[in-house]
């Protein structure tokens, strides 16, 4: 019976060094078997476009500032973060006595045959 050799901490290091060479340039990368693997990828550049995920952040920072400025012209301080939205507000709901069903758990019935 023949055992199989495990391998040792170089040759792992080795293989990782070569899978994430960075003479290979890329644009996108992938996980696979915990290995990072660069890919390449190709598109025209009409394709592409600015991302606007950060626009919303742009604009409350430019109004946080123009708040910042007039408080301190009117030396006033101010709280400007965000706070979350709170609970929803309590609300009572009324039904007849006789719409309003019960439901318990069917008996457990011992069924030896």
């Amino acid at each position: 019976m023949v055992m199989a050799q495990p391998l040792k901490s170089e040759q792992v290091h080795r293989r990782h060094r070569a899978a994430c060479s960075e003479s290979a340039a890329s644009e996108a990368s992938s996980y696979t078997q915990h290995l990072l693997l660069l890919l390449r990828i190709h598109v025209r550049a009409e394709h592409c476009k600015k991302s606007r995920c950060n626009e919303a952040f742009l604009q409350r920072v430019k109004v946080n500032d123009q708040k910042k400025r007039d408080a301190k012209m009117l030396g006033k301080s101010l709280k400007l973060k965000r706070e979350p939205e709170g609970p929803k507000e309590m609300k009572i709901v009324k039904a007849k006595p006789e719409d309003v069903v019960v439901l318990a758990p069917v008996p457990f019935v011992e069924n030896y045959f």
